[in-house]
């Protein structure tokens, strides 16, 4: 059951590692923004610029517009998110009392550690499959086996 997991857990991983690498090149011409919003906080996710970003923003009351926003722009739209190279934690108050949370991470940082498990466990099982020694059903074999006083049925 556990090994089932694993290698479940492992092709998810693959999976998603695969397709972060595939959006990498697209995010630098392209920004993905979905939002969500409610009566006094809203929550997000961006993809720009090579950066994927989870953010919470509270405010009394948010700024009106549609509870649920999905948006694919041309270029970049979202100017918060700075740094490509390195993971950032963004926590700002305003003046009114609004509070903004952003962590963000680089997709090649989210790609190297989804891809790294499943990656060199395949490369550690294809090593591992030539050594051991032949397990053959008597029945089925045409190999001569070694004397011993052992009496196989």
């Amino acid at each position: 059951m556990l090994r089932r997991v694993a290698r479940v857990l492992r092709s998810g991983l693959f999976a998603f590692g695969v397709v972060i690498v595939l959006l990498l090149p697209v995010t630098f011409g392209y920004s993905l923004v979905m939002e969500w919003r409610f009566q006094t906080c809203a929550t997000g996710g961006w993809l720009d610029t090579g950066v994927a970003a989870f953010g919470f923003a509270r405010q009394n009351p948010i700024p009106p517009g549609k509870p649920f926003v999905f948006e694919l722009h041309r270029g970049s739209r979202v100017k918060f998110l700075t740094n490509p190279i390195w993971p950032e934690v963004i926590n700002q108050t305003n003046a009114r009392g609004g509070r903004l949370f952003v962590l963000s991470s680089p997709l090649w940082l989210l790609a190297f550690l989804c891809l790294a498990w499943p990656v060199t466990s395949f490369i550690l099982d294809r090593r591992r499959r030539g050594r051991g020694f032949p397990v053959v059903n008597e029945r089925t074999s045409n190999i001569e086996r070694p004397t011993s006083n052992v009496q196989l049925p």
